[in-house]
């Protein structure tokens, strides 16, 4: 939504005192481990815009809280695979040969939003190592839930979001729909719900620049929605607006369990 689209609606301007006084009214408290998942413009005009809700994220949970955010880079990929945009067969090889190899400090986000972009970049966020599907975390734990973020197989158990099941995350979606829920790709590895592929990137090796592959599950949020609508229909989850953005806040393990017994039938 365009900045004036946004002003012809004629709603107050949000601050940071009242993100937090909505945040803490869905459910969330000091201490909690959050993964995030939001759209700006959905919430409405913020004074400060992604600087102030991130701050606001930060301030209700604390630094013995966490809050963590993907911080996906998956142009850094085989450009023979992009369909959002594809491009000519003419640039496969140029591509290949100078994509910028993964830098957790360096490499832009695409595809998450203009928070994750900006949360990357803010002070005592730490970034996982994974150079197409990295996360970005803030509060004490930070280092110790992202250090391990192996290549092969992204976003099963062995990943980060493995240890998120096990530290009782919760899940916040502020305007986002289970289609944008990383989450729910460790189901897809649990129910062993895809066919194994191979990955492609650029990593930085002993100094130097190498193109790799990796092993994967050809992974797809495409069935997430209809899902969402079947958990939703037997499971009782907190729902309010976070500015004037409809937002839910999800028990982690909880929605997991659910897609993973769903994509096992």
């Amino acid at each position: 939504m365009a900045f004036l689209d946004i002003i012809s609606l004629d709603r107050v301007p949000l601050t940071k005192e009242m993100l937090i006084d909505d945040l803490k009214n869905l459910g969330i408290c000091n201490g909690d481990y959050l993964l995030v998942h939001s759209s700006l413009n959905k919430i409405g005009y913020i004074i400060g815009k992604e600087q102030t809700l991130v701050e606001a994220l930060i301030e209700v949970v604390g630094f013995d809280g966490l809050v963590v955010m993907p911080t996906h880079s998956g142009d850094n990929s085989n450009p023979e695979e992009w369909s959002n945009p594809p491009v000519p067969k003419s640039w496969f090889l140029p591509l290949k040969q100078n994509i910028p190899a993964y830098d957790k400090f360096l490499t832009p986000t695409r595809g998450v939003g203009v928070v994750p972009e900006f949360f990357r970049r803010y002070d005592n966020v730490f970034r996982s190592n994974h150079p197409m599907v990295s996360f970005a975390a803030y509060g004490k734990r930070r280092k110790e839930l992202l250090k391990n973020h192996p290549y092969d197989y992204e976003l099963s158990d062995a990943s980060p979001l493995g240890l998120m099941y096990k530290w009782n995350f919760k899940i916040l979606m502020l305007g986002t729909n289970y289609d944008s829920c990383t989450a729910m790709h460790l189901s897809e590895y649990r129910a062993n719900y895809r066919s194994g592929i191979t990955r492609e990137c650029a990593v930085m090796e002993n100094g130097k620049r190498k193109w790799i592959q990796y092993n994967d599950l050809d992974i797809d949020s495409d069935i997430f929605n209809t899902i969402g609508i079947e958990y939703e229909k037997s499971k009782l989850i907190k729902s309010l607006n976070v500015g004037y953005a409809n937002s839910k806040l999800i028990e982690f393990c909880d929605l997991i369990d659910f897609t993973t017994k769903y994509l096992s039938k």
